[in-house]
């Protein structure tokens, strides 16, 4: 008689079973994914392992509800197998969660960062859409106040991003089976040096986690409103053409064109296929600013009476016309805070770059040369661009860069600038968009295979279930991508937009999380400044402890007060006639 191929069928019973079961398609694993080589069922010959003799008769003696709870285990490890790789993982939370939470051991990458490339990485990540608002975040505090604020909100959140990477290193070393932590993994295991509640301990991360999605998600839907703005305006200048006669009706229309190839692109799902977009995203970013620096600097500059800069006209009472100094409001002052605060983007990446360096003991060293040059180019931008156009400034200052006749050359450079700088934000969109599917597709990726297990489409589809894998995933992502469009065309007003994502959730991640995750670490009960044994240093921690607070202060008075301005500025932007007609003159003519 010939050997019967090792990957058998088992027909457990036949009234129950109708869709028969591969036995044992995994080898004998641990419970961390170990391939146990002892177990009499592993053979490294084989495809796929088969059951002992005495498993099958086991099997065989049971009862019909028996067999289908070894068919459900079947189906979840052979699903297990599918999308982890052939590792298995106890699914059970209670025993795998020890309030700290297991699975996350990260090492560090193979493909580590130099200093120069985390250098560009960080000053990159933190010029995007908010740089080219900072000339109206500027407007609305005024010159004096708000380049000094502007100033002091970088040097507060340099100080945040590195404490967030103290406190990181400080739960490192305590807890030594991590190597590594993002910002969610952070605050879990901060949180647990303080509670045994493990619900507790993951809320924490998922506080986070929801915090980070809105941010970039609501980076996205900025970036649909400026690349419809910026494309509007191209067209309308260089050829005379309009999606609409009203201009909120064009940027509708011009969202809504958008619409596919970001979807399309959306659905990438290796990052490193997106790096050829990203480089040259990078320099089409260079060669814009340098061409906006350019006008800016011709306008003040120049003797023409046109150009001449509004830096030298002070505000007159009566008119109206020419700068401020301070904030007329506490409204403008709180969109000054969303719009700054919007443009120090950076703070979600400090802890992942950290991690992927060569030499992470200069980490520091690289956050204060690369926050130092961000600083600079804020400062410079953002006071010069409003001194140059004064109440005339935009919310976004490529859409100040006027063509006209007698300006040919400059004008094609501007509109050339337009569109290089909306494919960057093309390009940047898809990386923004990246960052909330690390976290936000591993569930879907469960619900798939409970559906997979459900259903034992494994089973009835061995060819197709990977397709159904994938097409689900696909749907998800262009989900995703539709409600943020609409987002966006529901509130089409770029300035406000923009304020209310920084006051929402950039204050929370940039003000707010850090300074009270380096207050969770570095306080414990015992070593409260009051305690008597700490009585020598009593004056350094409470000041410590104080600027913390006033820091968490600042973010959550700014946060209130910044989210109320720009819901406010919203609902006037609907209760006037914001939908003003489309002009549209080809400057050539």
């Amino acid at each position: 008689m010939s050997k019967r191929n090792p990957t058998r069928l088992v027909n457990f019973s036949e009234e129950s079973s109708p869709v028969p079961i591969i036995a044992h398609s995994l080898p004998a694993t641990s419970h961390y994914g170990a391939t146990n080589t002892s177990h009499p069922s592993y053979s490294s010959s084989l495809v796929e392992p088969v059951l002992d003799d005495s498993d099958v008769m086991m099997s065989e003696s049971l009862g019909s509800q028996s067999s289908v709870n070894i068919r459900r285990k079947e189906a979840a490890r052979i699903i297990g197998s599918s999308s982890k790789g052939g590792d298995y993982m106890d699914d059970n939370i209670e025993s795998s969660y020890d309030v700290i939470p297991s699975g996350n051991t990260n090492k560090r990458q193979d493909h580590l960062t130099s200093d120069a490339q985390t250098l560009i990485h960080m000053v990159k990540g933190n010029v995007g859409t908010g740089l080219l608002a900072l000339p109206l975040a500027i407007k609305n505090a005024g010159l004096a106040v708000g380049g000094i604020c502007l100033l002091l909100l970088g040097i507060i959140a340099t100080h945040c991003m590195l404490m967030l990477v103290d406190v990181a290193h400080k739960l490192t070393s305590r807890h030594t089976q991590f190597q590594t932590l993002n910002y969610a993994q952070t605050a879990e295991v901060a949180t647990s040096e303080h509670t045994h509640n493990k619900r507790l301990v993951r809320a924490a991360g998922v506080v986070v986690n929801i915090f980070l999605i809105i941010t970039q998600f609501g980076f996205c839907c900025v970036y649909f409103v400026f690349i419809a703005d910026n494309l509007n305006q191209v067209f309308c200048s260089a050829f005379g053409v309009s999606l609409a006669d009203k201009q909120q009706d064009a940027i509708h229309a011009w969202i809504a064109v958008i619409i596919i190839p970001i979807v399309v692109f959306c659905w990438i799902r290796n990052l490193e296929s997106l790096s050829p977009f990203s480089i040259i995203a990078n320099a089409c970013i260079v060669i814009s600013l340098i061409v906006i620096l350019y006008d800016e600097i011709y306008r003040f500059l120049s003797p023409d009476p046109k150009f001449k800069a509004a830096a030298l006209h002070p505000r007159n009472a009566t008119t109206g016309e020419g700068i401020v100094m301070i904030p007329q409001s506490i409204t403008t002052a709180a969109l000054f805070f969303g719009n700054a605060i919007y443009s120090f983007e950076g703070i979600g990446m400090v802890l992942p770059l950290e991690n992927k360096m060569k030499t992470p003991d200069h980490f520091k060293r690289v956050v204060y040369i690369g926050m130092a040059v961000v600083i600079f180019l804020y400062l410079f931008v953002g006071l010069l661009g409003y001194s140059v156009y004064g109440d005339a400034v935009d919310a976004s200052v490529t859409l100040n860069l006027e063509e006209n006749f007698e300006r040919v050359g400059a004008s094609i450079a501007f509109l050339i600038a337009k569109l290089f700088y909306a494919y960057a934000i093309f390009a940047s969109f898809m990386l923004q968009f990246y960052v909330p599917m690390d976290f936000l597709e591993p569930p879907v990726t469960k619900g798939i295979d409970w559906l997979k297990e459900k259903f034992y489409l494994v089973y009835r589809y061995p060819n197709h279930h990977q397709l159904l894998n994938t097409a689900l995933l696909l749907v998800f992502r262009t989900s995703l991508v539709l409600l943020v469009a609409l987002f966006a065309l529901a509130l089409p007003d770029l300035s406000d937009l923009i304020a209310l994502i920084g006051a929402v959730a950039s204050s929370a991640l940039a003000l707010i999380f850090p300074p009270l995750l380096h207050l969770m670490v570095s306080v414990q009960r015992q070593h409260l400044p009051w305690h008597s044994q700490y009585s020598s240093s009593m004056v350094k921690q409470v000041a410590w402890m104080t600027k913390d607070v006033l820091i968490m202060l600042l973010g959550i008075v700014g946060m209130g007060l910044g989210t109320y301005a720009s819901i406010n500025g919203l609902v006037g932007y609907f209760k006037d006639d914001s939908n003003s007609p489309n002009i549209c003159v080809n400057f050539m003519q």
